[in-house]
């Protein structure tokens, strides 16, 4: 007890010994007390070894506060009380608590109600309170922070070009447009941290890039920032278009974000934990599908209320954690999985009903019913073939398996690590060990599967489960994936590069930078667009990123205005003597830099530079030369035949080094 407190009341602190053995209950009534003082209870429950001490309490836990709900959708409100045993009236207040309409009476003390919002024609700033159903002044009611009911109107039907990871819901890595074979920076926008998740290409083909620094950047197709939004929490995950232009994009927080086109906030939604994968869309856009970090499933209305959510299972040390994005088949059928749950769902889109479960779980005694069981882990996400095929890799298991859509059961699975197989060099099984898949397959026009494993070779197999070809990019594995309409692929990797190979393993051009690349994205008018992390983030701590839009034509056009002529030319030559007066770095393509304007490298700076800066921009009119790679790469040639192939195995001959354009 004291009667010195901040407050200047008498109050009952958590360790005060006043209330004897045998009064587990007292109820605190301030007419009974000095009228000089009022009682003021710092803890609601407060443990007094065999008794306890109860103040009548109702708490609102649900919203939280900080909550932007669309008007017109539902939500569950959530609640519970201490020491009251009458019904409850909800209250919300739509003007910050000056005013209380009731808009339910007559509940239990605790539990839940799905409330729908109100219409708004501006935000509102709203709040809700729980009382007792009759009034009592010994109650302590606790109210919901303060959320906003924002108004809400769908925008028109839009298209988008590569509107999620994956490029579509069923997470093919497969565009409806070509990319480039050979190419020039377009344009480069430069984020102010770390962006590890793919952008995606939405209305009018602009480009949203979640960034770790919490905000959401959306450029226009030339690169110039339109807007961006501050969630204050690192976005993780790749964002979604939906059909009307509303950008999904989740965070570390655990909300679910909704943007519209023009960068507004429409709504969010709280999950458990973080979001890393990223949201699908129904094909009639009547449900948004979000995967989190608390092992839950949810389904969503467009405005944001709650359909039905699914919850997978785990062991109780590890919760179902999810990074794989859930995928939509064509049925309609969405199929997920959770990493620590080496089952794949497919689950029933109108109530979340499982229709069935794949396991990946497999004796580690063959024959053996008491064996141990172990599991690949599925990380990434699942990818469906036209015909509805579905393809998973995973984590710990080098086996890529074809699952039926029906039913559920594994079609045939391959090893693509097998060192036996004859794909590989030599000292590969020395090499790389346990080799496993992070990222998602891509799938070719004709159905063939491209697969990337942590080692530095990219596979091909096709749909009834053979290896095409195998071919060795680099010396760094992890690639994640992209294929256009013409069947070229796009391989994005840790070391710093992006490779064009054709359908055949040939490869066409590399893409250099000095920054760890991934997620390529096929935009419109034959334009790749591809995320670098900086690599000497680890060792500085100051991680950022660099996005580069990349253009298979009009690299000439260096004025940019739709003509190639000596205008273009005029400009590079003043951008020549700009950079020789001021000591400043120059080049002639955008890409190799000469100190002091020494084009021909001969240590001086002379009207030969100029006659070496004029050819050289002759042959990209003439498009001669790639400016991707002005020279061929030097890492080790790759494999793309198999003279042997060991048995299940089979495959075309190609060229046995990769050659370059």
């Amino acid at each position: 007890m004291g009667d010195n407190d901040d407050f200047g009341d008498l109050h009952l602190r958590v360790s005060s010994p006043c209330i004897n053995t045998g009064n587990p209950y007292l109820l605190v009534d301030s007419n009974s007390v000095d009228m000089d003082y009022q009682p003021r209870i710092f803890d609601g429950r407060v443990d007094m070894g065999a008794d306890e001490f109860v103040v009548p309490t109702v708490i609102v836990r649900r919203p939280k506060g900080g909550e932007v709900w669309a008007a017109g959708s539902n939500h569950e409100i959530k609640w519970f009380s201490y020491g009251v045993s009458e019904t409850v009236n909800i209250r919300l207040s739509t003007d910050g608590g000056n005013s209380w309409p009731f808009i339910k009476s007559g509940i239990p003390n605790s539990g839940s109600y799905k409330l729908q919002l109100p219409e708004a024609n501006e935000p509102n700033q709203c709040v809700i309170s729980i009382i007792p159903s009759i009034p009592d002044p010994n109650v302590i009611c606790v109210e919901s922070g303060l959320f906003t009911i924002q108004p809400y109107s769908p925008d028109p039907v839009v298209e988008s070009k590569w509107k999620t990871l994956g490029s579509n819901f069923k997470r093919t890595g497969l565009s409806d447009s070509n990319g480039p074979e050979v190419g020039c920076v377009k344009w480069q926008f430069d984020a102010n941290g770390p962006v590890s998740a793919s952008v995606t290409v939405g209305f009018d083909d602009r480009v949203h890039i979640p960034c770790e620094d919490g905000k959401l950047y959306t450029l226009d197709a030339n690169g110039v920032l339109l807007w961006s939004y501050d969630t204050n929490s690192p976005l993780i995950s790749s964002a979604t278009v939906g059909p009307d232009g509303t950008v999904y994009v989740g965070s570390e927080s655990g909300n679910l974000w909704a943007v519209d086109v023009n960068g507004i906030l429409r709504w969010t939604y709280s999950t458990g934990g973080p979001i890393y994968s990223s949201p699908a869309v129904s094909f009639n856009g009547d449900s948004i599908y979000v995967c989190s970090q608390d092992g839950k499933f949810y389904a969503l209305e467009p405005n944001g209320s709650d359909l039905w959510r699914f919850e997978m299972d785990g062991p109780a040390e590890l919760p179902s954690s999810t990074f794989a994005s859930p995928a939509i088949g064509p049925d309609g059928t969405i199929y997920i999985s959770g990493l620590y749950d080496p089952n794949l769902y497919a689950i029933e889109p109108n109530d979340g009903s499982v229709k069935w479960s794949c396991s990946f779980a497999f004796p580690v005694e063959p024959g053996n019913p008491n064996s141990e069981m172990k599991s690949g882990l599925p990380f990434a996400s699942p990818v469906i073939a036209a015909d509805g095929t579905i393809y998973q890799t995973l984590l710990y298991d080098s086996n890529l398996c074809a699952i039926e859509p029906n039913n559920g059961t594994i079609i045939w699975s391959i090893d693509l690590a097998d060192p036996e197989s004859g794909w590989f060099d030599a000292n590969y099984a020395e090499e790389y060990v346990d080799v496993d898949s992070w990222s998602e397959p891509a799938l070719g026009p004709d159905g063939t599967i491209y697969v990337s494993f942590d080692d530095p070779y990219l596979r091909a197999v096709d749909p009834n489960g053979n290896i095409n070809w195998v071919v060795r990019l680099g010396n760094v594995g992890g690639f994640t994936l992209a294929v256009g309409n013409d069947g070229l692929v796009y391989a994005a990797g840790d070391d710093a590069n992006l490779y064009v190979v054709d359908s055949n393993g040939a490869g066409l051009a590399e893409f250099q930078t000095d920054y760890w690349l991934s997620f390529p994205v096929i935009s419109a008018d034959n334009t790749i667009i591809v995320s670098g992390i900086n690599d000497n983030a680890v060792v500085t701590g100051d991680a950022n990123s660099t996005i580069w839009a990349i253009k298979g034509y009009g690299c000439e056009d260096l004025n940019l205005d739709e003509v190639i002529n000596f205008f273009d030319f005029a400009l590079l030559a003043a951008n020549w003597l700009e950079c020789t007066d001021t000591g400043y770095p120059c080049n002639y393509d955008g890409n190799e830099p000469h100190l002091l304007g020494d084009i021909d490298e001969d240590g001086y700076v002379y009207l030969t530079d100029v006659e070496a800066m004029s050819g050289r921009w002759l042959e990209y009119v003439k498009g001669l030369k790639s400016l991707w790679s002005p020279s061929p790469p030097t890492y080790p040639p790759g494999q793309a035949s198999n003279p042997n192939p060991a048995d299940g195995a089979t495959g075309v001959s190609t060229a046995t080094d990769l050659s370059w354009t």
